[in-house]
């Protein structure tokens, strides 16, 4: 084995191991190993491929005896048999031999085959009759059918170098008993075996060099293909990449527009939320001013002024009662007044809170948002980023919640008529004591100026004179009394009931301010809630920015690194063409 042999063998090995570790990356590589090999078999053989074709697998088997018993040819040439039509493919070859009858000298089979040995390249082509017998008959059998055969190649496509020639084969078919062959029969057969002894004695390396050097180069165009595929499809993975990024400034500016658009989303909610919290506030001021009508506190004590006032006694005592005029519970009504009220005044502010307060509410900031995110098309973020919770059922919160009842009714000791007047005479003693002196006094004097004209027994008897006097006072004074007892216990019954009311009216005005205390809570928690859930969100869109531009990052250096690889191989593809 020359140099120049061990070279391509060795330039054939450092193709394999190259493909060999590239297999997974298509199956162009164990193509081109598996190929490569069957090129080094060839080479390291050191012979050419002489095929035989034939319909008749005997003739066939006779022409491959007959270059067997050649004592060159052997050493030259490997043979190949291919029987027609069991196996109508054929394989590479160097010289293509089809064996034919002289009876049926181009079947279709064989037209087949030279049509598609036409597209193979070859060294020659040799078209070879069998004689069959010396008969004069049959030797003008075989001149036609030489004409004919070279007829029809001279009207095809250009094939390889043609002979045709007629060879008395029967002395090499198997089994034969016929050992001799006549001297003119010889000496066709030896200037046939001659002509592919001369056709590439001395040249077989030269050839065989030449054929491997062809399909290492073929095999490395094969390659090439690949690699070329792979950089096509990388320069538009990147060049997709680079589109996406487009006036964005790049990776690096993208990373900022998002910094920006993340800070900017955070400070539309933060300051919505701060807002959304003092409109929360304003809630209890609204609600706990007596003098706003709107308040709830105005509210109650409407409702406790109108509360009917009922009495009753009952031995020495009177006890004041507030009622509804329909004998319904007055803690009930007022209890679920506040609830009613407040739960149609918080939903309220909720629904605004929600769809129309500080630009449009919480939808219209999850807008704002999405448009502020929106710098990634290709990013999918949902529209709107998020929706609010438009529920708010402070109902069952109030329910969950007992209040202490108040208890509307006063009782008091009542004073009797009797001892209301010895205290209103005790108190009114000089009056009358004054009173009654006077009039003594009166009495008096007119008796004593009577005591000449008058007889002793005169009109104004003073005994008489005081018992009229206690008869017509006495009445007078008891009316006056029992009036002033009526007004007394009138203004005690009034007293009592206002005093009743402004307490029963503080008491459930302090449980409104305590339920106006819960629905601001409530608020409070609820915006609470909706503001972690935009934080989550936004938390969780960040993440996605973070890795969308991490993976974009890395797909372009990973592109532009595959690309950079990609170039390293193509260049070692190139140093194993130069041979």
């Amino acid at each position: 084995m020359s140099l120049k042999t061990d070279k391509i063998n060795q330039r054939i090995q450092d193709i394999q191991q190259f493909a060999a570790v590239r297999s997974e990356r298509s199956s162009v590589f164990s193509a081109v190993y598996n190929e490569l090999e069957k090129t080094s078999e060839l080479l390291n053989e050191g012979k050419l491929v002489l095929h035989i074709v034939s319909e008749d697998p005997t003739l066939a088997v006779a022409l491959q005896n007959l270059y067997k018993a050649h004592k060159t040819l052997p050493d030259l040439y490997k043979f190949q048999i291919t029987a027609l039509p069991s196996k109508p493919q054929i394989g590479e070859f160097d010289v293509l031999c089809i064996v034919v009858d002289a009876g049926q000298i181009l079947p279709d089979t064989i037209k087949r085959v030279l049509e598609k040995a036409s597209q193979i390249p070859m060294l020659k082509l040799l078209m070879v009759i069998d004689m069959l017998s010396s008969d004069p008959d049959n030797q003008r059998r075989v001149q036609t059918a030489i004409s004919e055969v070279d007829s029809w190649l001279s009207n095809q496509n250009p094939i390889a170098p043609h002979e045709i020639t007629a060879l008395l084969l029967l002395p090499f078919y198997p089994d034969s008993l016929r050992e001799k062959v006549e001297v003119n029969f010889q000496k066709d057969l030896d200037k046939f075996c001659l002509s592919l002894e001369v056709l590439v004695k001395g040249k077989v390396e030269d050839i065989l060099i030449k054929q491997a050097t062809a399909q290492l180069l073929a095999q490395l165009a094969q390659i090439k293909t690949v690699f070329n595929q792979e950089e096509a499809e990388l320069k538009v993975r990147l060049q997709e990449e680079e589109r996406k990024l487009q006036g964005t400034g790049g990776i690096g500016g993208l990373k900022k527009d998002i910094e920006k658009a993340f800070k900017k989303a955070d400070m539309d909610r933060a300051d919505f939320f701060k807002r959304a919290k003092e409109k929360s506030s304003s809630i209890k001021r609204i609600l706990s001013n007596e003098s706003d009508t709107r308040s709830l506190k105005y509210e109650i004590k409407q409702l406790a002024d109108d509360l009917r006032v009922d009495s009753k006694n009952k031995g020495k005592y009177t006890t004041v009662s507030l009622q509804l005029p329909d004998g319904r519970s007055c803690h009930e009504m007022l209890i679920s007044h506040c609830r009613n009220s407040l739960s149609e005044f918080a939903n309220d502010t909720w629904k605004r809170l929600c769809n129309s307060s500080n630009e449009g509410g919480m939808v219209n900031l999850a807008q704002r948002m999405s448009q502020t995110l929106s710098i990634v098309p290709s990013l999918y973020l949902p529209k709107p980023l998020f929706q609010p919770d438009q529920t708010f059922d402070i109902q069952r919160y109030f329910q969950s919640t007992s209040k202490t009842e108040f208890d509307w009714k006063s009782r008091y000791k009542r004073e009797s008529f009797g001892s209301f007047l010895i205290k209103e005479i005790r108190s009114n003693i000089m009056i009358a004591t004054s009173f009654f002196m006077l009039f003594a006094g009166t009495a008096t004097v007119l008796t004593s100026s009577s005591v000449d004209k008058t007889p002793p027994t005169g009109i104004f008897d003073l005994k008489i004179a005081k018992a009229g006097l206690t008869a017509f006072i006495l009445p007078f004074i008891v009316g006056i009394t029992y009036s002033t007892y009526r007004q007394n216990v009138s203004e005690k019954q009034e007293d009592a009931s206002e005093k009743l009311r402004s307490i029963g009216c503080k008491h459930y005005q302090a449980i409104a301010i305590d339920y106006v205390d819960n629905v601001v809570d409530f608020t409070n928690k609820k915006l609470d809630a909706e503001e972690q859930k935009i934080r989550d969100i936004l938390e969780e869109a960040r993440e996605k920015f973070i890795t969308y531009t991490g993976e974009a990052e890395n797909r372009i250096i990973n592109y532009k690194a595959q690309l950079s690889n990609l170039n390293t191989e193509k260049t070692k593809l190139d140093s194993f063409e130069r041979l």
